[in-house]
C-alpha cells in the first residue's frame, strides 16, 4: 500500500482496506494551520462521528434534509453555531 494520506487513496484501495468511503483525512502540513477543523455530519450517518473525530476533526451531528425554509434556517444556524465554537476552541489551542 501507498504511503499516502487517505484522500489521495483510491475508491479501490479503500474497500480493499476496509474505509469506508465517508472517512476523511484532514490535510495537515506540519507548521501550517490545519485546512479543516470540523465536519457537520447528517445525523443518519451518526454512527461515523467517533471515526471522523480520530482524525482530529470536531464534529457536529445534525438534520441536514432541507426540506422547506425553516430547514434551511435551522441548519444554517447550527452550522454558524459550530464555526463559532471552532474559532473559539481555535483561539484557546
Amino acid at each position: 500500500m501507498r504511503n499516502v494520506p487517505i484522500c489521495q487513496v483510491t475508491r479501490e484501495e479503500r474497500q480493499h482496506l476496509g474505509v469506508h468511503p465517508a472517512v476523511i483525512d484532514p490535510v495537515l502540513v506540519p507548521g501550517q494551520p490545519a485546512i479543516l477543523l470540523g465536519f457537520v455530519l447528517d445525523a443518519q450517518d451518526a454512527g461515523l462521528a467517533r471515526e471522523i473525530e480520530t482524525l482530529g476533526l470536531k464534529v457536529r451531528v445534525a438534520d441536514t434534509m432541507m426540506r422547506n425554509d425553516d430547514d434551511k434556517r435551522r441548519l444554517a444556524a447550527q452550522v454558524l453555531d459550530f464555526v463559532d465554537e471552532l474559532a473559539v476552541s481555535g483561539q484557546n489551542s
